[in-house]
């Protein structure tokens, strides 16, 4: 309880100021996310450190000390020179442990402050006999307590919902959803929207990212721009996989360094400019991947890849391996919500059992903690070779959708360009290439995949009957 000497005690946590001011300071973009302004700050100072910050980032695009005192002495202001700015500036060091939840506690604080500064009013005013004012004091803090819950908390009527459905709809129908680029994958899926999770899940060496970078790629070629946070591959590996595909060399012989004609494939790659993205986040933690896709969704992505959720540290420590997951799949959806975008995470599958043979076809349960993923992803998509060789297809199945064309199926392959000697097939490129049927094989998979075609299903299945 708050003591009749100071009325705002318990009502601000001067070390969460902190943790929030130093993202301010180092990635402005994630803290602008959190939608903090200035006067949420209990301290004084903290909130004209905020402005300043603020002013900075509209003036040079950036934030840190040395602009900070640019801006200050521009507006003849003494802030940060002076004993309690430098003590305040150098207690900045720990970031935030979850800056969402830092946020909304701050913001929180402000409006319980708010509120009881309007009864501390309302309490003077009927001490000094004004009964009417008092009663004015008490209806304005709990109107105004109404409108910020309202604010705060998500609640849509039935009209509401309609009309958000609508603008989606027709956003949708204007052919101005997130594309996945690969034809068999848009097919099965269809556009993804805002906050939607596909997960894609294979074993090591099963191409799941051979499988995101063309992705990437041909989403870019749909005028969907696409955003890759690797947490396992550098990005040599990445762009020797694109240009490989384009210059039509082995992806090996780049990786050792052998000359080739190069220059129509790194032409190629730049017409992509301002349509892929990529960031190399080996070793990072939960906050590091959310400030990539913060920086990713203001250029302009709207699709964002997570290769691969394995590799992802949680920032808070959890019981168990299972348990981050669980947190860091929740965490991740939701900042992707926040900023409008698509998620896509890679996943690994569990260590396949002894019992299992070659070629072993995965479900959905097969998936390293699978029901905290599962359960986060609206699809699931699988890879899994029936040979552990290089050529070898990839076979890839639609295993979880919640908007319908569970089940559908179909091939990729590597690129071949040229024969050896003796007739040995060499790897050409690192690309993997979606496999064109007319229609896909029963006994390649045990059961007829769905046909794209609706005369062309109607006729399979009347001939099974």
């Amino acid at each position: 309880m708050p003591s009749e000497t100071n009325p705002y005690e318990n009502l601000h946590d001067l070390r969460n100021e902190m943790a929030l001011l130093h993202q301010a300071l180092t990635d402005f973009p994630a803290y602008r996310e959190l939608g903090i302004e200035p006067r949420d700050f209990f301290s004084g100072f903290h909130e004209r450190l905020a402005s300043l910050c603020e002013l900075a980032f509209e003036e040079f695009g950036q934030t840190d000390v040395q602009l900070l005192r640019v801006v200050e002495l521009g507006r003849e202001r003494k802030l940060l020179t002076t004993d309690e700015g430098v003590h305040v500036i150098s207690q900045l060091m720990d970031p935030p442990l979850d800056a969402v939840a830092d946020a909304e506690k701050l913001k929180r604080h402000r409006r319980e402050r708010d509120m009881r500064e309007a009864l501390l009013r309302a309490v003077s005013a009927l001490e000094a006999g004004q009964a009417d004012q008092a009663a004015t004091r008490v209806a304005d803090a709990l109107e105004g307590a109404s409108a910020r819950l309202d604010a705060a908390v998500n609640v849509h009527s039935a009209r509401g919902l309609l009309a958000t459905w609508h603008d989606e709809y027709e956003r949708l129908r204007a052919g101005k959803g997130i594309s996945l680029g690969l034809s068999k994958l848009k097919n099965a899926v269809g556009p993804l929207f805002p906050g939607a999770v596909l997960v894609v899940g294979a074993a090591t060496g099963n191409g799941k990212s051979s499988l995101v970078s063309e992705m990437m790629l041909a989403a870019a070629d749909d005028q969907t721009p696409t955003g890759l946070i690797s947490m396992e591959d550098s990005s040599f590996i990445t762009v020797s996989r694109w240009l490989s595909g384009f210059a039509g060399v082995s992806a090996r012989s780049l990786q050792r360094g052998q000359q080739a004609d190069l220059e129509p494939a790194c032409a190629q790659l730049v017409e992509y400019e301002g349509r892929i993205f990529l960031s190399e986040c080996i070793g990072g933690t939960d906050q590091d991947v959310m400030a990539r896709m913060s920086v990713m969704a203001r250029r302009g992505a709207k699709l964002l890849i997570v290769d691969y959720i394995g590799e992802v540290a949680a920032s808070v420590p959890q019981q168990d391996r299972r348990n981050e997951i669980r947190w860091l799949v929740k965490r991740l959806k939701a900042h992707a919500l926040r900023l409008g975008v698509a998620l896509v995470i890679v996943s690994q599958l569990s260590r396949p059992q002894k019992e299992r043979s070659e070629g072993y076809e995965p479900n959905k349960h097969d998936l390293k903690e699978a029901g905290d993923v599962e359960n986060a992803a609206e699809f699931i998509v699988l890879l899994w070779r029936s040979k552990e060789h290089d050529f070898a297809p990839v076979h890839v199945k639609l295993a979880k959708s919640k908007v319908g064309g569970m089940g559908a199926r179909w091939e990729m392959q590597r690129e071949i360009f040229t024969e050896g000697p003796h007739g040995r097939r060499i790897q050409g490129s690192a690309r993997l290439r979606e496999v064109v049927r007319e229609r896909n094989r029963p006994e390649d998979y045990g059961f007829p995949a769905v046909v794209d075609d609706y005369e062309a299903q109607l006729a399979l299945l009347a001939s099974q009957r």
